[in-house]
């Protein structure tokens, strides 16, 4: 018997099939496998890269999460930080879409606030950062918190969402001095409000008041509710106390 041919390899054991998804291409002749990562990441992902690369802007974007009632000068202060820098870190923040800007008509002028992108908010949640909550939107919960404000400063026990006994509605303020009770609905006009101030008419309380966040609000007809803007809210406080 002749001796093997020196150019054929030995006798090699049968092929082991391979699984599809390992195989170097697939039926469509596409490539198989792990997929490419995407070239074109999404726009979150961008803007939560370049927010982990950057310190500066995570101590802004906290601050504002702790701190959402506070005007931009105010807040560019408290970083140590100086108007110039600022303002090139707040923009970055809304290019990013990770913040957007409210500006807010006060009696004093125009506030600007800086409210949080629903990115931002899962951002600071995974990262445990300190997330003042709101309560409605942002116009809606400027107000509430301005006269909470105001009221405290008069000597006014106060509480944000109370609930009276035996009553199914929330109160957005309510507050004590000596033996008076004041309720206040903060109505900005987008939300059903003609049912909430039904409901606040069925409360019982000494004084009720609904405050209007828009100057040219329509009188409600109520004789119980009195009824104000923003812009005469710190008289009116200052009045009934």
């Amino acid at each position: 018997e002749s001796a093997p041919d020196s150019h054929f390899p030995p006798e090699q054991p049968p092929n082991r099939p391979i699984p599809l998804g390992q195989s170097a291409w697939s039926p469509k002749r596409e490539h198989a496998g792990s997929p490419d990562a995407d070239p074109h990441p999404s726009s979150s992902d961008t803007a939560l890269d370049l927010l982990k690369q950057n310190p500066d802007l995570q101590r802004l974007l906290r601050h504002i999460a702790e701190h959402p009632f506070e005007p931009v000068t105010g807040r560019y202060a408290a970083l140590q930080l100086s108007r110039r820098k600022g303002n090139a870190l707040r923009q970055s923040l809304e290019q990013l879409k990770l913040v957007s800007t409210l500006a807010i008509s006060t009696p004093k002028g125009v506030l600007t606030l800086l409210e949080l992108s629903d990115e931002a908010r899962s951002w600071l949640r995974r990262t445990r950062s300190t997330i003042t909550p709101l309560h409605g939107g942002m116009l809606h919960a400027y107000w509430q918190h301005e006269c909470r404000r105001l009221l405290e400063e008069n000597g006014w026990t106060v509480k944000l969402e109370w609930k009276p006994p035996g009553s199914q509605h929330f109160v957005d303020i309510a507050a004590w001095k000596e033996d008076r009770t004041l309720l206040v609905e903060v109505e900005t006009g987008k939300s059903d409000w003609k049912t909430n101030v039904q409901q606040l008419q069925e409360v019982e309380a000494g004084c009720k008041l609904v405050l209007w966040t828009r100057a040219d609000a329509s009188s409600l007809g109520q004789k119980r509710i009195q009824e104000i803007s923003y812009r005469s809210l710190k008289t009116h406080i200052k009045q009934i106390s």
